[in-house]
């Protein structure tokens, strides 16, 4: 799924026409995927093609790419250490400070430590990092 595709008249421009020739139609041929597999990488180039149709009855397809960035490269969580007290429960988002300026539905999980940080004994813990800050588009 994804977000929603871009309009198709963001990615092309059309000029230099001839006298009295105008665009009719202008579309995605097909709907673009942008929720790509990303592979690691903070930007992908999304292949796509707008179809564009003429009132001279003419029609052409062109070739364009959809920049997709992901949520982690747009987005920088800002943490602070916590002091907690024996036996409370540890949430990695009450170590972010910056959790409003964060993408409306981003979940927080901890990395390392099955998930678990230990406050049943006392000192101090490191508990992995918060890892695998995401956000689902519907």
């Amino acid at each position: 799924m994804g977000v929603p595709a871009p309009q198709a008249s963001d990615a092309v421009e059309v000029t230099n026409l001839p006298e009295g020739v105008t665009v009719t139609s202008l579309d995605w041929k097909e709907t673009p995927v942008t929720k790509p597999d990303m592979k690691g990488e903070e930007s992908v180039a999304v292949p796509a093609t707008v179809h564009i149709e003429f009132s001279d009855g003419f029609s052409r397809d062109v070739a364009v790419n959809i920049n997709v960035t992901s949520q982690s490269a747009k987005y920088t969580p800002e943490t602070q250490d916590k002091i907690y007290n024996l036996k409370d429960t540890v949430k990695p988002q009450d170590f972010i400070t910056n959790i409003n300026d964060l993408p409306q539905g981003t979940t927080f999980e901890w990395n390392g430590n099955d998930g678990v940080i230990d406050t049943i004994t006392a000192g101090s813990k490191t508990g992995g990092s918060i890892g695998n800050l995401s956000r689902w588009f519907q």
